[in-house]
């Protein structure tokens, strides 16, 4: 993933995002529009957050991250549990 160091920790960017966010939808044989109907968003929201044009906002990421089914915005963001970077 490219994005800034921060100690341990690689902040990703937003580009890197919608790439993770592709990438975990493949993962899941999911489409654009699947995703889109998953979280209530329109599918060119999610087009948009894949090609790093604009970021989804938080609540946005919370829906992204329950409907995938990772354990926590940390590892929806950077590909780490949060509870991991903390010890």
């Amino acid at each position: 993933m490219t994005g800034a160091a921060v100690g341990a920790l690689e902040v990703p960017t937003w580009t890197s995002l919608g790439q993770r966010i592709r990438d975990l939808r493949h993962e899941r044989g999911w489409s654009q529009a699947e995703l889109a109907l998953r979280i209530g968003v329109h599918a060119e929201s999610i087009s948009r957050w894949e090609l790093g044009k604009e970021t989804p906002h938080l609540g946005s990421l919370a829906r992204i991250a329950l409907a995938i089914d990772v354990d926590d915005l940390g590892e929806l963001l950077a590909g780490v549990k949060t509870r991991d970077v903390l010890r």
